[in-house]
């Protein structure tokens, strides 16, 4: 990665190397565009669940909105940045998209299967699916933070294939480390092993936490820098953000914190 000053003479600013996460980035801003990047290296995996997101997210203006701003509520309230051991960008589209599946927004992509996602599928799925409502954003915003406020994360995860208990996701675990155990053993006597086809991530990022969310390339767990402490301080701002949009909606109630 090139030095600080030499990004700087590009003129980007606020330039900052994170080589310890699990997808090593630089984050920097570009004041010419006004937007914050995060540049990662050989991270063919991260293009694919791009094309996946956009994919699903510009099947309606409203789901874009609703990722804008609660990244922005997120980082106001101080639960953003896996860097920070709080949520990622990546994390909070997943958990729109997810929430949105709950709500008939939109279908799940692979209720039987136990593969990771493909564009292609993702598209056929969608093709030939019909939103069960067309709520206005505020009313998703309010439901997102009731849903997670009051989400079991005990017994499930987080996943836009299909419903997932903690029990699936431990087994999946336990499938890629030893696919990846088969396949370094492979490694000592022939140069020529092809990486197992089920995930493009060492077994290390399987680790289990406190907040489960699949990623549904490599079927790892993209918030496994949240410690428990941190999952509480989300789940209080879920409730606080609930409290104070529900005001906007007659029918919502006020949640009480771990109610």
């Amino acid at each position: 990665v090139s030095t600080q000053s030499t990004w700087a003479e590009g003129g980007m600013q606020q330039v900052q190397s994170l080589p310890h996460l699990a997808i090593p980035i630089v984050k920097f801003f570009d004041p010419k565009t006004a937007i914050h990047c995060d540049l990662s290296f050989g991270n063919l995996h991260g293009l694919h669940n791009s094309h996946i997101l956009r994919s699903i997210l510009n099947t309606h203006p409203r789901y874009v909105t609703m990722v804008r701003l609660l990244r922005r509520f997120a980082a106001h309230r101080g639960v953003h940045g896996a860097a920070k051991g709080y949520l990622s960008s990546y994390a909070i589209t997943i958990l729109v998209v997810h929430y949105l599946q709950q709500c008939g927004e939109l279908p799940l992509f692979a209720p039987h299967g136990t593969q990771s996602l493909t564009e292609p599928q993702v598209q056929q799925c969608l093709a030939g699916f019909t939103p069960r409502h067309e709520w206005p954003v505020v009313r998703l915003l309010v439901g997102w933070l009731r849903y997670y406020a009051t989400f079991d994360f005990d017994t499930n995860a987080v996943s836009i294939r299909k419903p997932l208990t903690l029990t699936e996701f431990k087994a999946n675990a336990a499938t890629v480390r030893r696919e990846w155990a088969e396949f370094q053993a492979a490694q000592n006597t022939s140069a020529d092993v092809t990486p197992p086809s089920t995930t493009t991530a060492p077994p290390n990022r399987q680790e289990l936490t406190y907040l489960v969310v699949e990623d549904f390339i490599d079927l790892t767990n993209v918030c496994r820098s949240v410690p428990a402490l941190h999952l509480v301080k989300i789940l209080s701002e879920c409730v606080w953000g609930h409290n104070t949009l529900a005001t906007t909606l007659a029918d919502q109630t006020p949640l009480r914190w771990l109610d």
